[in-house]
């Protein structure tokens, strides 16, 4: 009898032991992309990215990816606007995002923006830019009462899904192209 109580409250501990492991692994959070300095990006990387930064410091910085598919990403301000830029380990330029105003945006886009939004609704625009593709898109942001709703055009007017906007290379082997 003392025997098969011990083994219960033995399995007893075991599960509970196995399920505080396992939940433990739930709470922990996704592996994040690495964060970095300026000087552990690789050479070309950095160039790349420094001659678009021009004077400006990075905000943040960024390794993407694996193995062959690593990407480097970068963010700065200049003149109170935001900025962000992706490039391969040999400095080749994949994509830039920048806060543009209205003035720099294509009417038909401002257009279709004001229809898709709510009535009312301030926008704010960031441009795009597939250099590997070159193809140009437009997140729109649209603010009402605290309410903010989230559009991406293609340069013609187009609303297209945010996914298409965010592929960042026409690479085979890039995971986010399509086969």
């Amino acid at each position: 009898m003392l025997k098969k109580t011990l083994a219960i409250v033995l399995s007893v501990f075991l599960l509970a032991l196995c399920s505080a492991g396992i939940a433990g692994q739930a709470d922990k959070p996704a592996p994040k992309d690495e964060t970095l300095t300026l000087d552990k990006v690789p050479e070309a990387a950095r160039n790349a990215l420094k001659k678009l930064m021009g004077d400006n410091a990075a905000t943040s910085l960024a390794q993407r990816g694996k193995k062959d598919a690593i990407r480097y990403e970068g963010h700065w301000t200049a003149d109170g606007k935001k900025y962000e830029a992706v490039v391969k380990a040999d400095g080749t330029l994949i994509l830039t995002e920048a806060e543009v105003d209205a003035k720099e945006v294509p009417e038909v886009v401002q257009s279709a923006a004001k229809k898709a939004a709510a009535e009312g609704a301030t926008l704010a625009f960031i441009k795009i830019r597939q250099e590997q593709k070159d193809k140009t898109f437009f997140e729109v942001r649209a603010t009402k009462n605290a309410k903010t709703q989230e559009f991406v055009f293609d340069a013609a007017g187009k609303e297209v899904d945010d996914d298409v906007a965010d592929e960042e290379t026409e690479d085979d082997d890039d995971a986010s192209s399509e086969d």
